[in-house]
């Protein structure tokens, strides 16, 4: 994700950065309350903390198309 996150960056994409890093932590957020809903705990704050890395890889990678 690294890699493909600068490319966005040096080609000043910043309106796609915005987006991404949007998208991801709305996700998050939501896996986070369908979670808590669900009573799972603890594991709750830790499934937001996979969520939001994985959310962002994929959608840099759809968008950098890299």
């Amino acid at each position: 994700m690294v890699v493909s996150f600068n490319l966005l960056t040096g080609e000043l994409r910043f309106q796609e950065i915005r987006m991404i890093q949007s998208i991801a932590a709305v996700l998050s957020s939501a896996a986070m309350l369908w979670m808590a809903h669900h009573e799972y705990g603890v594991w709750t704050l830790l499934g937001s903390v996979i969520v939001l890395p994985v959310s962002m890889v994929g959608l840099v990678f759809y968008v950098s198309r890299w």
